[in-house]
């Protein structure tokens, strides 16, 4: 990190002979070592973090889901062309694709667990009192915790199916607030549209290339196991064979 920011110093963020990299061009906006460390961090948590876990999840369920696998490689080979560049318009326009996605998401949030801490006084709408729907006071300063993992799985919300994996869900509107993989507002994660689009890219080439997914261990994998850090990823990999068609 020195030897960046002195080279930031002494050539505009780029070392005589060196290749152009992140730490160097954010060194031509801050000498500052514990701001440059925050932002290196965020990036890598943000977009690739969230991009591997996603990735993980999404192999696991294709796996375990033989009619999903099969349902959504007819729905890929019949709108994505062999040859053909995929586009992220095609990509985003592939709805049972995205609603996959999502339905991956909603059980497995990348970031299972998170706080904010209150920049004034103010008020939660509704928790409070002895039926919870009163409004709850938060004092300046004070910590909130909160778990868009357990939000994501209550059955007030997502119907009595809520553990169960069913992308067809995802053809109901979902109320704002109600899915939040990337949490949201001003803070939210900075990787989602790398991560989104990364995941679908190669859940289409993968599913133009093999017609057969199966895990390696499937009572193993059906247990869905995790690992939690800053994000949640497949606490014993992700062990899957694959048959080229």
């Amino acid at each position: 990190m020195q030897r960046a920011i002195d080279a930031g110093k002494e050539g505009g963020g780029k070392a005589e002979g060196k290749k152009d990299t992140l730490i160097a061009r954010l060194t031509t906006q801050t000498q500052d070592k514990a701001e440059l460390r925050n932002q290196i961090l965020a990036l890598l948590f943000a977009g690739r973090d969230t991009t591997a876990g996603l990735l993980g999840w999404t192999f696991m369920r294709l796996a375990v889901h033989r009619d999903i696998f099969l349902k959504l490689r007819e729905i890929v080979l019949r709108e994505f062309a062999p040859g053909e560049p995929v586009s992220f318009t095609k990509l985003k326009g592939c709805r049972y694709l995205q609603h996959f996605l999502n339905e991956v998401l909603r059980l497995h949030p990348l970031v299972p667990f998170n706080n904010r801490i209150a920049a004034k006084d103010t008020t939660l709408p509704v928790g409070g009192g002895p039926d919870q729907k009163s409004p709850v006071a938060v004092r300046k300063g004070q910590t909130i915790n909160y778990s868009v993992y357990l939000m994501h799985r209550r059955k007030d919300l997502w119907g009595e199916d809520a553990l169960e994996f069913k992308p067809e869900r995802w053809e109901q509107k979902v109320p704002a607030w109600q899915f939040l993989p990337f949490n949201g507002g001003p803070r939210i994660c900075l990787g989602q549209q790398f991560a989104l689009t990364e995941a679908s890219f190669l859940v289409v080439r993968l599913l133009q290339e093999f017609d057969e997914i199966e895990p390696v261990d499937r009572t193993g994998m059906e247990r869905f196991r995790k690992a939690i850090g800053i994000t949640m990823w497949p606490g014993e990999g992700v062990r899957v064979r694959l048959h080229r068609a």
